[in-house]
């Protein structure tokens, strides 16, 4: 028998949620340890959209505040070292180049060249052109992140003491599973909270400090998950912003879970990669994250 949406997406449309909602059926009926009547069901699946909404805009918010301090401190970085010059970040000799690496250094200067040229005409260059700051809006988070990977290590060692002096290959990795979360549209068809990336997070002080549980032999738990995603934001924020996200993150959970007890706590922690243990430990309320 074929399964029945509990509304049509026009309807949706009409109510103002996008159609997408429709996506979250299945993850609920999963989530649900009773089933209520069909009208606290569609009130249950509009929590449950919203909450994802509000996890996805809240998470972001701070994600983009990693990726303009990174922008701002490569900016400074370059120009710093190489008095100046707007294209600094262009020359093949300011980046670490060793064997095996040249091809992907070349790679990533012509895509930087590419969006240059996109930007501004070649009859524009000039010695005295703007410095590199004044451009950098158009590189991605992920070129960004490259270019940390491949910048020179005096300069990865100073932009690591403005993320609590991470090593730089552990920041480098970090920046590069933040840069998959970069675009915000690219999450638009999805349940957000319940997502699996193919980009890892690297194994973290944290996942030792708070002693979070393996799965198997060689799988952890938050690798790939929102609750990696957390882990990554809770090792680059400066510790009074992650108190901040992180309250406003159970604000968002709890108030989930008193509207709705239909809702199975833990499905949804395993949903969201967060493994028992750790929400015992830091995530019931009265608990110091």
């Amino acid at each position: 028998m074929e399964k029945k949406n509990l509304i049509s997406p026009f309807q949706f449309l009409r109510m103002g949620l996008s159609p997408s909602i429709i996506l979250y059926e299945t993850v609920l009926e999963e989530l649900q340890q009773f089933k209520p009547p069909s009208c606290g069901n569609f009130s249950s699946l509009v929590s449950l959209y919203r909450f994802d909404q509000k996890l996805k805009k809240l998470l972001f918010a701070h994600i983009q505040s990693i990726e303009e301090k990174l922008r701002a401190l490569l900016t400074y970085n370059f120009c710093h070292y190489f008095d100046h010059s707007f294209d600094a970040y262009l020359d093949f000799e300011h980046y670490q180049h060793i064997v095996g690496n040249e091809s992907e250094i070349f790679q990533l200067i012509h895509k930087l060249s590419l969006l240059e040229h996109q930007r501004f005409a070649p009859a524009e260059y000039s010695p005295f052109y703007p410095p590199v700051w004044t451009r950098t809006k158009s590189i991605s988070f992920h070129l960004l992140a490259k270019i940390y990977h491949f910048s020179k290590p005096q300069i990865q060692k100073d932009i690591s003491l403005h993320f609590c002096g991470q090593n730089p290959d552990t920041l480098s990795r970090l920046f590069l599973f933040l840069s998959c979360f970069q675009d915000l549209d690219t999450f638009e068809d999805t349940c957000f909270f319940n997502i699996r990336i193919k980009t890892k997070l690297p194994d973290l002080d944290l996942h030792r400090k708070f002693q979070i549980p393996r799965k198997t032999a060689g799988e952890r738990y938050g690798k790939n998950d929102i609750f990696a995603l957390l882990l990554a934001l809770h090792t680059l924020l400066p510790p009074s912003q992650f108190h901040e996200l992180n309250s406003e993150f159970m604000l968002l959970f709890w108030d989930f879970l008193d509207k709705n007890p239909d809702i199975d706590a833990y499905k949804f922690l395993k949903m969201m990669g967060i493994p028992s243990p750790y929400y015992q430990k830091n995530m019931r309320p009265g608990s110091s994250y």
